[in-house]
């Protein structure tokens, strides 16, 4: 049993310091009389863990306090005489004293076992994750001024799972060996809780569309991608017009149109709670960046001098944010650099079952300046992450060596992924991963080596 006690500069003086207890214990249960006789189990430990870490997150050192700076460009009086102005004052920081430790609250229990002589090697986890007082610096009004937005304790969330991995380590004979590792992450993820009485929040930033499309709200996985679900196209004039005659009649407004900004070639958006017409109540969400699942598999053989390894590493179950579309896929974004789908695959009156939508010189929330699924792709993806093979030369001690090893080493060898951008593999933090705003590709590598001992 540990306990800490952190303090940190970032936080007023009545939130300053944290206490952050942590327990651990273990029983290894294959000593016990009843199961020394039981010639299959070399050994089997049960255990389980609880703690609580502590963390600052992103604030900076004034986040507690409201700070102030001088600049033209922000204030200034025309008080300098001969027509000259003098820089005033302005809010840089807006201060939030009540901001504290983010607790992270982590617990698991599992065993480690090994079986038949070694053989097999089993670890298994049930992990949970309890974060309580988020630190996030929401949007606030422009009314606030230009002051930078404080962090804030916004938020509590659980994440649970199953984490196993399953090492077999096999001779077949003298000159032959086998051994692999399986290992497999499951990953549940939902928020609890939102201060300030409200049941959801936004992240991340706009990206240049009309809203932002990562919303966080209670019952749901963090990041979530949030906006319309595209049905197809409005392939006809005639098709707007019988959808807009409907909600005429519904609503007796001889104004009221079933989806602003339509035209033949643009989204079709579904009208997700059933009233009629398409406006913002039918936004949903529309893909989480959240895996089901990750694997990993780790292959090793040896036959008499050669040798052979290989990693295989997977994410399964999660969405992308392909914001490079916005830019290649919608002609009022970008003029040029156009995907081959915006070239080739976008619609036209004589192709209505194409990929992308109509090419324009405007923008509008029927194509590309609101976040919708268009945008959306599966990210699951299995990569060869790292391979060796070589050779180890039998005794070379009349040459004055000990040990001659070759080999031929090759990272990122191949993906498998549906995803149709550069890279499914993305970094991002808590709040905005699973967004692909253009990144370079992973590269692949191949390596020649030799090891020489004398």
């Amino acid at each position: 049993a540990t306990l800490r006690r952190d303090g940190s500069s970032k936080f007023s003086e009545e939130h300053r310091y944290g206490y952050f207890p942590a327990v651990s214990a273990g029983w290894r249960i294959s000593q016990e009389s009843f199961l020394k006789n039981v010639k299959w189990i070399n050994d089997l430990k049960i255990r389980g863990g609880w703690g609580i870490m502590g963390n600052q997150g992103n604030p900076g050192a004034a986040n507690a306090y409201n700070t102030y700076g001088s600049s033209i460009g922000q204030s200034y009086y025309p008080i300098g005489g001969g027509n000259t102005i003098v820089p005033g004052f302005f809010q840089q920081q807006i201060g939030n004293p009540d901001a504290k430790w983010e607790k992270d609250i982590n617990s698991n229990i599992g065993f480690d076992a090994t079986l038949f002589g070694n053989m097999i090697s089993i670890t298994a986890d049930y992990y949970r994750k309890d974060i309580k007082d988020l630190l996030f610096n929401p949007e606030v009004l422009g009314t606030q001024g230009n002051g930078t937005v404080p962090y804030v304790n916004i938020a509590q969330m659980r994440t649970d799972g199953l984490d196993v991995a399953v090492t077999g380590n096999f001779k077949a004979n003298n000159d032959l060996a086998f051994n692999t590792t399986l290992s497999v992450t499951t990953y549940n993820n939902k928020i609890s809780k939102v201060s300030n009485s409200s049941t959801y929040f936004y992240s991340d930033i706009s990206r240049r569309f009309d809203v932002n499309m990562v919303r966080n709200e209670i019952g749901h996985p963090i990041g979530q991608f949030y906006g319309y679900k595209v049905a197809g196209f409005w392939n006809s004039q005639s098709e707007i017009d019988v959808a807009n005659a409907k909600v005429v009649t519904a609503t007796g407004d001889p104004n009221a149109v079933y989806q602003n900004d339509t035209k033949p070639g643009r989204f079709r958006y579904v009208d997700v709670n059933g009233d009629g017409v398409i406006n913002d109540a039918d936004r949903t969400f529309i893909g989480d960046p959240n895996p089901d699942f990750t694997a990993g598999l780790n292959l090793g053989v040896t036959y008499k001098g050669f040798d052979f390894n290989m990693l295989l590493y997977g994410s399964f179950g999660n969405q992308i944010w392909n914001n490079v579309k916005y830019w290649r896929d919608f002609y009022s974004s970008f003029e040029t650099a156009k995907s081959y789908t915006a070239l080739y695959d976008s619609w036209t009156p004589t192709n209505h079952n194409a990929k992308a939508p109509i090419q324009e010189l405007d923008a509008s929330t029927s194509s590309g300046s609101t976040p919708n699924s268009y945008f959306v792709e599966n990210g699951s993806y299995l990569r060869a992450r790292n391979a060796q093979i070589g050779y180890t030369f039998g005794n070379l001690k009349k040459a004055g060596i000990q040990k001659l090893r070759v080999y031929v080493s090759a990272t990122n060898l191949f993906t498998i992924t549906g995803y149709k951008g550069t890279d499914p593999e993305l970094n991002g933090g808590v709040l905005n991963f699973g967004i692909d705003e253009g990144t370079y590709a992973s590269p692949r590598t191949f390596l020649v080596g030799l090891n020489v001992s004398l």
